[in-house]
């Protein structure tokens, strides 16, 4: 009543207001859509509230209190009190929640994640000395504060009424700038590092016995985790900070997100670690493909493949694939380069020293230079792993080293075998094998932009989480040849925009092969995919058909008709196992 008193005179209680300046580029400026009218409906419902709260302090109680009036000149103090507390709270600089975003405040104020945060608990926040905010506003304000941001008046905050309390009256509005084109966000990845799939017997690196090797043989490694935070940090920073086009703040905003993995231990923690580092306080939930219906979790969810299958045609295109297990073995067997290679010394020297550091049986003497040429590109996996960790690469008892050049061969060879994967030997068979191993996946990123456009979905981010031979066979689909080798955490990301003067949709795509480069995500070289079913050199795509040459755009009816038709991607899951027979080949990833 005092609070309410000291209001009367027209001069907001407690200090000066704030400046203004809010954490959320998009909240500053914005205006609010509710009229005036609106907001005096809710002044006079916090008035009454108050007016109950004045009436029990007078010591009416029960039906007495229903009868006490307050008088009207009380009433008139009170509503200048709620009506300077909400132009104050309107103005507070929303830095005085000493947090990046409302998300995190409000984790900050439910640390158990319950779900809500009591008014009680809220209240008392408002006052401990370290919050900027207990020095801003006075104990009515404070307690006004808390009125308000408890909608329903049952005694708990939860975060869409958190959020009200700045939609309503700090005028945040979720809505991004018109300068913003951008309209949907499609990421395929490679998982981050892991265990080796297997030993090499001399390497004192690792272990011998082969319980560890059937526990974590290929599991992700704390290293893999960091990889995939770190990328969902530079993801962050630059769609949802520089871009302001994904609103993780906004309620509801988890069912923007569609996440999906394949259903490896590596790829589904790769997965986690990205979505953590991407939407630090939006939490997590799990789907398995193929359960019964339920309720939507909350959080994100992360949809994992088919666990009663080892293979799926979205990410594994490539594998259970007979069809494409012959091509692969035709054109390991017939690409010149082994012949070529297995005739000089160097290459020789180099798989029998490869044998004497790891005693590998993939290199063994008993076998051809040729077939011991074929398995370099598990030994560039293992170098791969071995880096990570920061290890002597091949540590051995023998006093050997592996040397600079011995990795030049090896990444010779093993990016060979890479590329013939899926390029084959010429550009017809790279079209008729990239259609093959690259699965459904090209279906599922065409049918997901067309759905946007067509306003049928509003998934924003979308995420795969495969492995490096998925993004080998989609480049090798998508008409590329002779790309770098995806490392750790390696991915390709798609981006639908809109372009508001042709008022058409167009896509554009990137490739960032090795992320340890720390390239921040607006320095990519964005591309055009080739035109027809023509085959380009990776070198020569980044020449002519980049962001920097000639826009790194194509319209989105272009884009599906080249991607579906005119490279004849798959359409269906039936159309796949039509074509791909089936074959239970586990080489790669």
């Amino acid at each position: 009543r005092a609070a309410a008193a000291a209001a009367g005179d027209g001069r907001a209680p407690g200090g000066r207001a704030g400046d203004g300046a809010g954490t959320n580029a998009r909240a500053d400026g914005a205006a609010v859509v509710e009229s005036e009218s609106a907001k005096e409906l809710l002044i006079e419902r916090l008035v009454e509230r108050l007016e109950r709260g004045v009436r029990a302090d007078d010591g009416a109680g029960g039906e007495d209190a229903a009868r006490s009036e307050v008088s009207q000149e009380e009433r008139k103090k009170l509503h200048n009190a709620v009506t300077l507390m909400i132009a104050k709270l309107a103005q507070m600089p929303l830095k005085v929640l000493q947090a990046d975003s409302l998300r995190e405040a409000f984790a900050e104020l439910d640390p158990h994640s319950y779900g809500y945060i009591s008014t009680f608990r809220m209240r008392r926040m408002l006052d401990e000395p370290h919050r900027p905010v207990s020095r801003t506003l006075s104990a009515f304000q404070k307690d006004l504060l808390v009125e308000i941001a408890d909608d329903d008046g049952n005694g708990k905050v939860d975060y869409a009424e958190f959020v009200q309390l700045f939609v309503k009256w700090r005028k945040l509005k979720f809505d991004r700038s018109e300068l913003c084109s951008l309209r949907s966000v499609v990421v395929v990845t490679r998982h981050g590092a892991r265990f080796p799939l297997k030993p090499f017997p001399k390497n004192t690196s690792w272990p011998k016995q082969k319980l560890f090797w059937q526990t974590y043989g290929g599991r992700l490694t704390p290293i893999g985790h960091r990889q995939h935070q770190e990328l969902g940090a530079a993801l962050r920073e630059h769609y949802v900070k520089q871009e302001g086009f994904l609103m993780p703040d906004q309620p509801g905003f988890a069912a923007r997100v569609y996440a999906y993995t394949s259903n490896s231990d590596r790829t589904v923690g790769s997965a986690q670690s990205l979505l953590v580092g991407m939407f630090p306080f939006c939490g997590m939930s799990f789907r398995i493909e193929g359960d019964d219906a339920r309720a939507a979790g909350d959080g994100v969810q992360l949809h994992v493949a088919d666990m009663t299958k080892p293979y799926t045609p979205l990410l594994h295109g490539f594998k259970a694939n007979q069809a494409y297990a012959q091509r692969k073995e035709f054109v390991l067997e017939n690409a010149p380069i082994f012949p070529r290679l297995a005739a000089e010394p160097e290459y020789v020297q180099l798989v029998d020293k490869l044998w004497r550091m790891s005693e590998f049986k993939k290199v063994s003497p008993e076998l051809s230079s040729e077939e011991r040429l074929r398995h370099l590109q598990s030994v560039a996996q293992q170098i791969a792993i071995e880096r990570a960790y920061g290890l002597r690469i091949f540590a051995n008892d023998s006093g050997e080293y592996f040397e600079r050049d011995d990795e030049k061969r090896v990444r010779v060879v093993a990016d060979a075998v890479c590329r013939l994967r899926y390029c084959g030997l010429d550009d017809d068979m790279q079209r008729e094998m990239a259609r093959l191993a690259a699965g459904t996946l090209p279906l599922e990123i065409t049918s997901h932009f067309q759905d946007v456009a067509e306003k049928r979905s509003d998934r924003e981010f979308v995420l795969y989480s495969a492995h490096d031979n998925t993004i080998m066979a989609l480049l090798a689909q998508l008409g590329f040849k002779e790309w770098p080798i995806p490392q750790f955490a390696g991915h390709v990301i798609f981006e639908l925009h809109y372009d508001s003067a042709a008022k058409r949709h167009f896509v554009r795509c990137a490739y960032n092969p090795d992320p340890s480069a720390r390239t921040p995500v607006a320095e990519y070289v964005w591309l055009r995919t080739p035109p027809g079913a023509d085959i380009m050199a990776w070198d020569d795509a980044l020449a002519e058909l980049s962001s920097g040459n000639s826009g790194g755009r194509m319209w989105l009816d272009d884009f599906v008709q080249n991607v579906m038709h005119e490279r004849r991607s798959m359409g269906s899951v039936e159309e796949w196992q039509a074509m791909a027979g089936d074959d239970n080949d586990s080489d790669g990833e």
